[in-house]
């Protein structure tokens, strides 16, 4: 398990401005996220982007 140092609120808005479908809010700084065959590279390709323009 990961822990981020940005917040779970701020990452699943900054997912939201994106149009990317963030995962479910366990905690302040925890979110459960699911990938399947639906997901292709480029979807998480983009997830990753966007995680590192919120990380500090």
């Amino acid at each position: 398990m990961a822990v981020s140092q940005a917040p779970a609120d701020l990452i699943i808005k900054k997912c939201a401005e994106k149009n990317i479908l963030a995962g479910l809010k366990l905690g302040t700084h925890e979110i459960l996220w699911c990938a399947t065959e639906v997901n292709t590279k480029e979807d998480i390709d983009r997830l990753v982007a966007t995680l590192k323009e919120v990380q500090p």
